[in-house]
C-alpha cells in the first residue's frame, strides 16, 4: 500500500518500512500504514523522497526504541502516536523523542496504544489550557507549563514539579486541587498516572534521542534468529530423510530381490518359448529404465539438498543394479 505517498517516495521508503514490519513484527501493510500516518501526522512528511525517507526511518527508530525501553509493542506505540498524540504533539511543538518519552512511561503504567496517545492529547491540551487560565495559581503552587520563552516547557519538568507540589498529599487532595487548578476528570486521571515519572520519562527521552539505527539492528537480529530457526528445521527434515531410509532400506531390499527373482523368471520364459520374445524384453526394458532412473533421481536429489538420506539412494541403485541381467 502506496499510504499517500507517489511513486518515488514509495520506492524510497520501501527498505525502512520492511525493516520497521519486521523489527514490530506485523504485517508489510499494517507497517506502512501506521508508519506513514505517524510521520504525517507529526508533520514530518517531506516532498523529497530521500528527506521524507530520512525522517521515516527516525520515527520508525524511535518507535522501536521505545519497545525495548518500556513495555508496550512497537505496535502500540505507533498506535498511540497515531490516536491523537502525534497531532497534539505537532500542535505545541513537542518533540517527536520527547513525546514518545511519555508515551513509554504511560505503558510501564499499564497504559498503552489508543488509550495512552488520548492521555497524552489531553495532558498537552489541558496543562496549557488551565496554565493561561490561572497562571497566578500555576505559579503559586510552583509549577512551570511554559518556560521563559513562552513555549510549552518539557514534559519531564512539568511532571517533576508537579509531583513534588503534591508530595505528601492524598489522593484526593491532589484531584481536588488539579479540579482547582482548572483540570477535568480526564485531564486529571492522564495526569496523576504521570506522578513520580519525571526522571524516568528524561531517560527514556535520552534514549530515544540516540535510537538512530535501533530499527535496522533489531530487524537483522530477527532475520538472523528465523534464518537459524530454518536451519534447524532443516536438520530435522535431514534427520528424519535419513532415519527414513533406514526403516525403508530392509523393504527395499526385499522389493529388489523379489524383483530380481521376477525378471530371472520372465528371462528363462523367454528362452524356453521364443513366443513371448518381444513383449517380455520390452517389460524388462521398462522395469531397467524405471528402476534406474529413481535410482539416479534419489542420488541427485540427495546431493543436492542432503535430505534423502544416504541409505534410501543406495537402496535405489541396488535395485537397478539387481535387474541388469
Amino acid at each position: 500500500a502506496s499510504a499517500g505517498l507517489n511513486v518515488q517516495q514509495s520506492l524510497a521508503a520501501l527498505p525502512s518500512v520492511a525493516k520497521f514490519a519486521t523489527a514490530g513484527n506485523f504485517e508489510l501493510e499494517r507497517a506502512t500504514e501506521l508508519l506513514t500516518n505517524a510521520q504525517t501526522a507529526l508533520g514530518l512528511r517531506m516532498e523529497d523522497s530521500q528527506k521524507n525517507m530520512e525522517q521515516m526511518t527516525r520515527v520508525s527508530d524511535v518507535l522501536v526504541k521505545a519497545n525495548i525501553l518500556a513495555t508496550g509493542t512497537t505496535q502500540e506505540f505507533a498506535e498511540a502516536l497515531t490516536n491523537k498524540a502525534a497531532g497534539a504533539m505537532r500542535m505545541f511543538n513537542v518533540p517527536l523523542e520527547e513525546g514518545v518519552a511519555v508515551l513509554a512511561a504511560y505503558a510501564n503504567q499499564g497504559l498503552k496504544g489508543a488509550s495512552a496517545g488520548t492521555a497524552l492529547y489531553m495532558v498537552l491540551r489541558d496543562l496549557q489550557r488551565a496554565a493561561l487560565a490561572q497562571p497566578e495559581a500555576w505559579e503559586t503552587l510552583g509549577v512551570q507549563i511554559f518556560d521563559a520563552s513562552g513555549n510549552l516547557n518539557k514534559m519531564h519538568a512539568i511532571v517533576t514539579q508537579l509531583t513534588d507540589a503534591f508530595a505528601g498529599a492524598s489522593d484526593e487532595e491532589k484531584r481536588a486541587a488539579l479540579m482547582m487548578l482548572g483540570l477535568n476528570d480526564r485531564s486529571i486521571a492522564a495526569t496523576l498516572t504521570l506522578f513520580g515519572m519525571g526522571e524516568e520519562i528524561k531517560r527514556f527521552e535520552d534514549a530515544l534521542n540516540s535510537a538512530g539505527g535501533t530499527t535496522k539492528d533489531v530487524s537483522d537480529r530477527q532475520m538472523t534468529s528465523f534464518i537459524n530457526q530454518l536451519k534447524m528445521a532443516w536438520h530435522h527434515v535431514q534427520n528424519f530423510a535419513i532415519e527414513l531410509g533406514e526403516k525403508m532400506a530392509p523393504a527395499i531390499l526385499a522389493a529388489a530381490k523379489e524383483v530380481a527373482t521376477f525378471m530371472e523368471q520372465l528371462s528363462k520364459l523367454e528362452k524356453e518359448t521364443g513366443a513371448v520374445s518381444s513383449t517380455v524384453r520390452t517389460v524388462i526394458d521398462v522395469f531397467k529404465i524405471l528402476t534406474i532412473a529413481a535410482g539416479v533421481v534419489w542420488a541427485t536429489l540427495k546431493t543436492l539438498g542432503s535430505y534423502i538420506g544416504t541409505g534410501l539412494a543406495v537402496q535405489w541403485m541396488v535395485l537397478a543394479e539387481s535387474l541388469k541381467l
